[in-house]
C-alpha cells in the first residue's frame, strides 16, 4: 500500500510528465504546420512539380532552424531551380 507521501510523488512525477509530453506534441504540432506552409508557398510561387520534390525534403527534415532557413530560401529564390534549402541540398534535380 502506497503512503500519502508516495501517492504525492507519482502524481507530480505524472504531471511532469504529461507537461513534457504536452510541450513535445505541441512543438510537433507546430513544425508539422509549418512544413504544410513551406509546401503551399512553394506550390505558389513555382507551381507544384517544385512544391512535390520540396515535400520529400520536409518529410525527412526535422529541424526547425533547417525549416526557418526553407523559408527564407523561398522568398529569396528566383525559380524552385535555383533554390538549395540553404545549407542543405533539397535542390531541384535537372
Amino acid at each position: 500500500e502506497l503512503t500519502l507521501e508516495e501517492v504525492t510523488m507519482t502524481l507530480e512525477e505524472r504531471v511532469s510528465h504529461w507537461s513534457d509530453q504536452w510541450i513535445h506534441q505541441g512543438m510537433e504540432q507546430g513544425m508539422e504546420h509549418e512544413r504544410a506552409l513551406l509546401r503551399r508557398l512553394a506550390k505558389t510561387r513555382f507551381g507544384a512539380e517544385t512544391a512535390e520534390r520540396l515535400s520529400a525534403w520536409l518529410r525527412r527534415e526535422d529541424s526547425q532552424q533547417r525549416l526557418d532557413e526553407m523559408a527564407e530560401e523561398i522568398v529569396r529564390c528566383e525559380t524552385g531551380e535555383s533554390c538549395s534549402g540553404g545549407s542543405g541540398k533539397w535542390c531541384l534535380p535537372r
